[in-house]
């Protein structure tokens, strides 16, 4: 079913950033690489992740679906050194073997069709895209959790903002179309639970590049890269401002 080797980092961050949201996973293989979709119990939130071939130095795999229990599959992950690699083989459906250097685990596996269905993806059209750093969000955003809940994303005459309002203090984030990355499309404004969003951000914090795609009142689909072919995306339900 599936025999791969591949840098363990790469793969760490693959699972933590999914395992933020649900416990378990249905992991797709194909002969093109590996992929993840699935929503969390509250049904606000949904992970998805793709890995190509490209990424990997051993890979070979048919068309199937494994079950996975992310958070166990983490922690065997952070014994990992910086520049190991992890070779993993899946042969039939109840275990997965993992191998780190002289390390072997066996981890047990979930059945596939006991496990929540996919999540569709929804067709969305977003009226604007930021593209800045994981720094410059993460910070925002751990400044926003200080005096609220809730924080608002927004666009608007070519400025990209973050901004908090609590009982008596309020935060403001700014950044000008010369000062990121890329900015596209017209105004956007929606607000969204900081809970989800400061969890959301530990997986991309560190990352170099991080594309926000918002609207009014809309959901919000953050993607970031681990690697060359593989990449993150998070999608998250708004919540409506009252009037």
């Amino acid at each position: 079913m599936l025999s791969c080797i591949v840098d363990a980092e790469i793969l760490r961050k693959l699972v933590k950033a999914s395992s933020i949201l649900v416990d378990e996973a249905k992991i797709r293989t194909s002969s093109d690489g590996i992929s993840m979709r699935a929503v969390d119990s509250a049904n606000v939130a949904m992970v998805s992740f793709e890995l190509g071939k490209d990424a990997f130095e051993l890979y070979e795999a048919d068309e199937s679906e494994i079950g996975v229990d992310l958070h166990r599959l983490e922690e065997i992950l952070g014994i990992a050194r910086k520049g190991d690699r992890v070779s993993i083989t899946v042969s039939d459906d109840e275990s997965m073997k993992i191998r780190i250097r002289n390390l072997s685990y066996t981890l047990s596996l979930i059945d596939p069709s006991s496990m929540r269905r996919d999540p569709r993806v929804p067709n969305l059209e977003f009226s604007a895209e930021v593209c800045t750093s994981g720094e410059d969000i993460d910070r925002a955003i751990r400044a926003a959790s200080k005096i609220s809940d809730y924080v608002i994303l927004g666009v608007e005459n070519d400025v990209f903002y973050i901004e908090a309002q609590g009982d008596a203090e309020s935060m403001r984030f700014e950044m000008t179309k010369d000062e990121l990355f890329e900015l596209k499309g017209g105004n956007a404004r929606s607000m969204f639970s900081l809970d989800y969003l400061s969890d959301m951000s530990k997986s991309f914090r560190s990352s170099p590049e991080v594309r926000i795609h918002l609207g009014t009142d809309y959901p919000v689909k953050i993607t970031f890269p681990v690697t060359a072919s593989g990449e993150v995306s998070y999608l998250l339900a708004p919540r409506i401002e009252s009037e």
